[in-house]
């Protein structure tokens, strides 16, 4: 029979000592809110293929039996209480749920606990068992984020759909998808087609790493490709029926050259109409700040709105060189007529505050990089704190702001991840002094640091992991990068620390690799 091997850890976990076996004549069955019985059918297309059972939803009792006393509210962030208990015994599995969002983790518990072959897509001739077990499960921390970067290299939409899976199956509940830079816009607009006409293609790509003293070499291959506003819903649906929360993010005023190549009178005045970026690192083309080019983004952002329910939308904000800005007589003299003081920087705090005019307008909460903190910008708005000690994010504590952890130090899954770096896949860090974020490292990352107070702490929405894709070009690299990282992540999330094991973990672990090879996951395969 099968060891017991959750990933993530539960909190509360007590072996029966019988066993639990799924037989062909088993159903699965619901009561309390009708939720529940979208969880009932949920777990049911689960498990049909491996096993080949009929497995019929039917509303009471079953031989898997889903109870839900009522359906809350979200609350201001958007997230439903987690917690739920599910108890296998005497020939039965009975689940309760503070929520539909809390059923749908325990699903994941419940295929973690039968034989990996049951993430498989086809019959399999095995004995669906596991130990009789009382499982008493929550987060401990309710933002549970992996970020992507679709921009740098596309993911058609069946890969956005298994990104999100396996997210799912490690109870994510945050998707941050990176739709716009300099490099590809991927998201249709209907107001402004030329985005993806035109945004959404570079010519070539970079080979190898963006050194500024050494030659540059291309591919000569023509790279892009965008989700139409079609797509983007069917991805939302996905997200939302894995209570997945997905996180839109359209960045400006920098990183948007290939906004400016789609429509130049967006971008300062240059000689040359720059063409979608070929190159990594940061461009030094920025939007002009003119009415006109506000109310696009605005008009984009209305548009994105429409596409994501989501409480919280990401406006980017971070690397904005303010050089073109500060060459320019005229946008000196549009900072004057709107009463803007300093230096051009503090252009882009006037511009991050219309956007979050707009924003609370639309009922949205804003997210951005902490470069939008400059100047007097101050609102409750959200800051991924990732330049790790690069700035000191306790006073943007002590200024208001909320802070998602994602350190680049632990969090950049772009990073090689195991020892030598130079046999690794190339990644942003292989270079004589750049050292592995390994699993173990990964899994060593504190989300509440000592030096916070009580008040502080709660300050800290959550965290998440960012996979940026300038040298992830396909998706199977792209999931070698991933896992097993993002595994162990997902326990620094949903797990406690008292809890938390490495040496525990790694056992577990092997269970993981098992299922990923069903699932034809390409994990990297160490340590």
């Amino acid at each position: 029979m099968n060891k017991i091997a959750i990933i993530p850890q539960p909190q509360k976990l007590e072996e029966l000592g019988g066993c639990f076996i799924l037989k062909e004549d088993a159903t699965i069955a619901w009561n309390g809110n009708v939720a529940a019985n979208q969880e009932a059918e949920f777990l049911a297309e689960y498990l049909r293929p491996a096993t080949g059972f009929a497995l019929p939803v039917v509303e009471g009792e079953g031989t898997i039996t889903f109870s839900l006393p009522s359906q809350p509210e979200a609350n201001d962030m958007g997230f439903f209480p987690e917690g739920y208990k599910l108890v296998a015994k005497d020939g039965k599995v009975a689940i309760t749920g503070e929520s539909a969002a809390a059923l749908g983790r325990a699903i994941q518990t419940i295929r973690q606990l039968f034989p990996a072959e049951i993430y498989a897509t086809t019959k399999q001739n095995v004995v669906w068992e596991f130990p009789e077990v009382v499982i008493e499960d929550k987060p401990q921390v309710q933002w549970r984020g992996m970020h992507l970067d679709v921009s740098r290299h596309f993911s058609p939409k069946d890969e956005i759909f298994r990104f999100i899976e396996l997210l799912a199956q490690h109870k994510f509940s945050i998707f941050h998808w990176h739709l716009t830079d300099d490099q590809g816009w991927r998201i249709e607009i209907k107001k402004y087609p030329k985005l993806t006409e035109v945004g959404a293609w570079r010519k070539e790509t970079l080979i190898g790493h963006d050194h500024s003293d050494r030659p540059h070499r291309f591919d000569g291959k023509p790279h892009g490709g965008f989700y139409t506003q079609e797509e983007i819903k069917e991805v939302v649906a996905f997200a939302a029926r894995r209570h997945i929360i997905i996180i839109p993010e359209i960045n400006t005023p920098g990183h948007a050259q290939a906004m400016i190549a789609a429509y130049p009178e967006f971008g300062m005045a240059t000689l040359t109409t720059p063409e979608v970026r070929t190159r990594w690192h940061i461009s030094h083309h920025v939007l002009n700040m003119e009415d006109a080019t506000v109310e696009a983004c605005k008009d984009i952002w209305r548009e994105v709105f429409a596409l994501f329910p989501s409480k919280y939308c990401h406006i980017g904000g971070d690397e904005c060189p303010s050089n073109m800005w500060d060459d320019s007589k005229h946008t000196y003299e549009l900072m004057i007529k709107r009463g803007i003081t300093g230096d051009a920087r503090n252009l882009q705090c006037w511009y991050t505050g219309e956007l979050n005019k707009l924003f609370k307008e639309h009922g949205r909460r804003m997210i951005g990089w902490h470069e939008i903190t400059h100047g007097d910008f101050n609102d409750t708005t959200a800051i991924p704190a990732w330049w790790w000690g690069g700035y000191d994010y306790v006073k943007l504590l002590e200024r208001g702001f909320n802070i998602i952890q994602c350190s680049n130090q632990y969090l950049y899954f772009d990073y090689a991840q195991c020892e030598p770096i130079a046999e690794e896949p190339l990644a942003i860090n292989n270079d004589p002094n750049g050292r592995a974020y390994t699993t173990e490292h990964v899994y060593s990352f504190d989300l509440y640091p000592s030096f916070l107070n009580e008040k502080q702490k709660s300050q800290i929405l959550g965290c998440q992991a960012q996979l940026w894709r300038e040298y992830i070009p396909t998706f199977k690299h792209l999931e070698y990068m991933a896992f097993p990282r993002a595994t162990a992540f997902s326990e620094v999330l949903w797990t406690e620390k008292p809890r938390r094991n490495y040496r525990c973990f790694l056992k577990r672990l092997k269970a993981q690799r098992a299922r990923f090879d069903v699932q034809g996951v390409n994990a990297c395969d160490r340590p």
